[in-house]
């Protein structure tokens, strides 16, 4: 029965690390000062796909299998940082591009009202 559980949690960790490397790659892609034409129009699917869910594994984590658990949790953690970089970059792009469109649009409503009219 040994079997069972090792590979069930080399399955599991084969999946967040095809994760990691899957972001890892999109984030690469969009570089610091990519192109509008470079930058993917989808998202990959480990940001599509909804939140994680913890998988029902059998037992605590076959020791030599900790080494890879904690590698891949690095590397989670850097990309995390890099989703939050992106994300932080985009909302500061919004919010200058809704101060320019407020200097420099049509207001939305009369900017005065004509009681002589």
């Amino acid at each position: 029965m040994r079997n069972r559980p090792y590979a069930a949690w080399a399955a599991a960790l084969d999946q967040l690390e095809a994760n990691v490397d899957e972001l890892a790659l999109w984030l690469e892609t969009l570089g610091p000062h990519a192109a509008a034409e470079e930058v993917p129009e989808m998202a990959p699917p480990a940001l599509l796909s909804g939140p994680w869910t913890v998988p029902d594994l059998p037992g605590p984590i076959p020791v030599e299998m900790v080494p890879r658990a904690q590698s891949i949790a690095v590397r989670q953690a850097a990309v995390r940082a890099a989703l939050e970089g992106q994300r932080d970059h985009v909302r500061d792009h919004l919010r200058l591009a809704r101060k320019v469109d407020g200097a420099t649009g049509r207001p939305s409503r009369a900017a005065y009202l004509d009681l002589q009219a």
